[in-house]
C-alpha cells in the first residue's frame, strides 16, 4: 500500500481544491487526515493474531466511503456546521482518496488491490497499470531503505499536485482565476478518480 505520506499529500491536495475560503484551506489541512481511516483495519488485524486479516477488504470498500461521508454529514448537521455538504463532501473524497491510490499499487500479492465492491463481492480490484509503489509494514521494514524510497517518490510526485493547486486555488491572474472555481477543481479530481476506479472494474 502507499504510505501515509502519500495518502495525505494527495488527499491534502483535494481539500486545498475544494476549499473556498481562507478557513477552509487551513481546515483542509486536518481534514487530509482522514485519508489514513481505511487503514484501521491493521490494527482490527492485530486482534486476531493476522496484522493483514481484513487488510484493503471492508474499510476499502465503496460502502465504506459513503458510510463514512454519510454519518459525517449528519455529525455536521447535528452540530449545525457551517457548508456541511461541502465537508461531507470533501471528507467523502479524502476517504475514498485512499482507495483510489490503493487501487494503483503495484502489489503482484494474493491480497493486492482493494475490494472496492464489498459486502457484494469479495473480488480485489487493481488498475492494471500499477502507478504507485507499495510501501513495506513489516516491523523489521517500517525504517528500511526501501520504504524510505518510497516515500521519496510519493513526494517528488504528490508535492508538485499539492502545490499546482493550491497555486491555482489561490492565484491572481486571470489565467489562474479560470481554474479556481471549486466546481471545476473538484470535477477534475472527480474524474481522476472515476477514470481509475472505471479501469480497475473493466481489466482488474
Amino acid at each position: 500500500m502507499a504510505t501515509p505520506v502519500g495518502h495525505y499529500l494527495v488527499a491534502l491536495a483535494i481539500t486545498q481544491g475544494l476549499a473556498g475560503s481562507t478557513k477552509e484551506r487551513k481546515q483542509g489541512v486536518v481534514l487530509a487526515a482522514a485519508s489514513l481511516l481505511p487503514d484501521l483495519d491493521l490494527v482490527a488485524g492485530l486482534y486476531v493474531g493476522d496484522f493483514w486479516a481484513y487488510h484493503r477488504a471492508a474499510s476499502h470498500s465503496l460502502t465504506a466511503a459513503l458510510a463514512f461521508g454519510l454519518v459525517a454529514l449528519l455529525a455536521l448537521l447535528l452540530f449545525r456546521a457551517r457548508r456541511p455538504v461541502y465537508a461531507a463532501t470533501t471528507l467523502f473524497l479524502v476517504y475514498f482518496s485512499h482507495l483510489a491510490l490503493d487501487s494503483m499499487m503495484l502489489d503482484s500479492s494474493s491480497k493486492g488491490g482493494i475490494a472496492l465492491l464489498w459486502p457484494w463481492l469479495d473480488t480485489r480490484f487493481q488498475t492494471p497499470i500499477p502507478l504507485v509503489p507499495a510501501g513495506r509494514y513489516q516491523l523489521s521494514e517500517v525504517l528500511s531503505l526501501a520504504n524510505a524510497a518510497v516515500v521519496l517518490w510519493e513526494a517528488v510526485v504528490f508535492v508538485p499536485l499539492a502545490a499546482l493547486v493550491v497555486t491555482l486555488r489561490q492565484g491572481d491572474a486571470p489565467w489562474l482565476r479560470a481554474f479556481t472555481w471549486p466546481r471545476k477543481t473538484a470535477w477534475i479530481f472527480a474524474s481522476w478518480f472515476a477514470v481509475a476506479v472505471l479501469a480497475t472494474l473493466a481489466l482488474g
